[in-house]
This record gives C-alpha cells, sequence and structure tokens, in this order.
C-alpha cells in the first residue's frame, strides 16, 4: 500500500511542473539529438523535456555573470595508463589536447536564451531518450519502485539553449548530466556542422563535476 501510494506521488509532483509553450527550432533539435548520440550509455537515460539557462546559471553560482568559454577539450584517440582499478589492474584514460575556440558570438544565447520545449525533437527516433519533468531524486526514486534502474544507475539530462554561429558552422550548448548525490558534471559541448551526421562534437569544457 505505501509503495503505491509513494508512486502516485511521484507521478504527480513530476506532472505539475509546467512545460513551456514554445518549441525548440529544428536546428536547435538537431544538437540535442547530438547530444544524445555521442552518448555512449544510453541505458536509464531520461532528458528533462524542456531547455533552461538554469543550468548554465547554476554552474556560475557565485560569479558576476556567464562567461563564454574559449578553450576546449578533445580526445586525440590514445589511452594512457593511470592508477590501479578496482580489479587491480591500471585504468586507460583517454589522451585528451586542449584548443582555443572563441565562443563568445554564440555563448549569449546559451546563457540567456529562453526555455522552450524538446521532447518533439526526439518523436520520430527509434533509441529515443524518456522524458522527466521533475528533479533527479523523485526520477531515481520512481525507476527503484518499478524495478528498472538499471543496477542504481540512473541519468537525469538537463540541457540549455543552443547557440549557433551567424554562418551555422558551430554551435554550443550546456549539458548537465545527474546520476547521484555525488555523481554530475557540467559541461559545455562545441559541435561543428557536418554535411555527413549533421553535426559533430569538436570538444567539451568542464563547468563542474562532482
Amino acid at each position: 500500500m505505501l509503495r503505491a501510494l509513494a508512486f502516485a506521488a511521484l507521478l504527480v509532483f513530476s506532472a505539475c511542473t509546467p512545460q513551456p509553450d514554445v518549441q525548440a527550432s529544428a536546428a536547435a533539435c538537431s544538437i540535442y539529438r547530438a547530444v544524445y548520440d555521442a552518448m555512449e550509455e544510453k541505458e536509464a537515460v531520461w532528458f528533462s523535456p524542456s531547455s533552461t539557462r538554469n543550468v548554465v546559471d547554476f554552474a556560475y553560482r557565485g560569479e558576476p555573470s556567464p562567461t563564454p568559454p574559449f578553450y576546449f577539450e578533445r580526445e586525440t584517440g590514445a589511452f594512457e595508463a593511470t592508477e590501479l582499478g578496482l580489479d587491480g589492474e591500471p585504468w586507460m584514460r583517454p589522451v585528451t589536447e586542449r584548443f582555443g575556440h572563441d565562443t563568445a558570438e554564440i555563448h549569449h544565447a546559451v546563457a540567456t536564451g529562453e526555455a522552450q520545449s524538446i521532447t518533439h525533437c526526439f518523436q520520430d527516433q527509434a533509441d529515443a531518450p524518456g522524458f522527466f519533468s521533475g528533479g533527479f531524486s523523485p526520477l531515481h526514486a520512481r525507476e527503484t519502485l518499478l524495478g528498472r534502474d538499471n543496477g542504481g544507475f540512473v541519468s537525469l539530462v538537463t540541457v540549455s539553449p543552443v547557440g549557433i554561429s551567424a554562418n551555422g558552422e558551430t554551435a554550443l550548448v550546456f549539458v548537465q548530466i545527474q546520476c547521484g548525490g555525488l555523481c554530475g558534471v557540467g559541461m559545455y559541448q562545441l559541435f561543428e556542422a557536418s554535411d555527413e551526421t549533421g553535426w559533430e562534437e569538436l570538444g567539451y569544457a568542464w563547468r563542474w563535476i562532482s
């Protein structure tokens, strides 16, 4: 009985969060799909149903205002051995390189854009993510109650509005991933237009990690 009441309360809580009337543009949708496609692990991944600049504000809490990222990292394809893992074997870490890219032109839209619905961006995608309009804790509790928490691992992804350059060649978005009390990351992802795949990730810039 208590299990049923708790589940009902979670459903009511998640349904009470108002969603914006404006839908993300086709260009923004292509970036959100690129963010999802770049994720190696898609099991138990949920997206907040709308973009929000709050993730950028959270990343810069205590600072006067969000500043455009100018330096990014990207993987080179090589790996290096680092500290020993739980099995006693060295953990192979991807080797990254740092590069500069001026995002001042497109960062304004990321940091100040209005919230927009993004659920329609994935409506025709076979392996589309789930959507949850509450916070991470109620999502994790709900999935645990339903027995589909992927062994205790659930991720809630929240994205910012998208900034796209005037020439349409580069795009910037802030992505927040929550996976537990001390598990999460907030980062910028920089994309470049591609004739073959639509958008390719150029690099990322961490703002916080736990």
